[in-house]
């Protein structure tokens, strides 16, 4: 008869598994899982990052404190994914559509021989593949960069005198992510190629996102990341503050 080691013993590990985190864990992805069902919809994701996370809470005592350090990105994940369910307030507050195209002109203008053209009316008529390639690879990383610098934290800074720096790191990283999704619906701003394709009459709440220039990568690499990317996006008019560069900023912080 064939006997499963102890140590691979998934009823053991759930016992060996605090119950306040265990139960905490599953019962609060229990009422995400269930608000998603009733609002938003769920997608298959929704139950991947669920089993990634409970797999990381009981696999072994390393594992949990890892869990426990990484806890603020789990969170802003959940946060991010249900900020959609806001949406409804951009029919009661104002878009600004034309306030960041003219600060974009009146600081950024560059002359041509048609009149002056904001970056993005520019480069939406000079481009190159290369620099389309170099500019959207570096784009791509502004998130990876986060996770793989959490990562090196988890991995080489936990025996170390500033072994909480993930947790510091974390908090810090989710406490930004915050005060920007906040400013989305304080201040929902319509980013550049929204301008461009619809002008600055009323504002049409149900645009899709948009990967925009970004899908000129899709199409030179064959690879659809923006488009997919984007089409998960939570909300359109986000544009104002760009967390693009929020992220390595906080990154380059904590790196020092």
């Amino acid at each position: 008869m064939l006997v499963v080691p102890t140590t691979f013993n998934i009823v053991t590990r759930l016992k060996a598994t605090p119950q306040r985190l265990l139960w905490g864990t599953v019962g609060s992805f229990a009422l995400y899982l269930t608000l998603a069902a009733t609002s938003f919809g769920l997608r298959l994701e929704h139950f991947g990052f669920f089993a990634l996370v409970l797999f990381v809470c009981v696999w072994s005592e390393g594992t949990r404190r890892f869990y426990k350090s990484a806890l603020p990105f789990v969170i802003l994940a959940l946060v991010y994914d249900s900020s959609r369910l806001l949406k409804p307030l951009l029919q009661v507050i104002a878009v600004h559509v034309h306030e960041p195209y003219n600060f974009d002109m009146a600081l950024f203008s560059i002359a041509s021989a048609t009149g002056a053209l904001t970056p993005n009316e520019f480069f939406l008529q000079h481009h190159w593949p290369w620099v389309d390639f170099i500019t959207g690879s570096a784009y791509i990383l502004f998130l990876y960069e986060v996770l793989a610098f959490a990562l090196y934290l988890a991995l080489f800074r936990r025996h170390t005198p500033d072994s909480t720096l993930l947790a510091r790191f974390g908090w810090t990283f989710l406490l930004v992510n915050l005060m920007g999704i906040a400013t989305y619906y304080i201040y929902p701003a319509a980013p550049p190629w929204y301008a461009q394709a619809h002008g600055f009459g009323p504002v049409d709440l149900s645009t899709p996102p948009n990967p925009a220039a970004a899908a000129r990568w899709d199409d030179l690499t064959g690879i659809a990341y923006f488009r997919h990317f984007y089409a998960r996006g939570a909300s359109v008019f986000g544009a104002i503050p760009s967390l693009h560069a929020a992220y390595p900023l906080v990154v380059w912080f904590y790196a020092r």
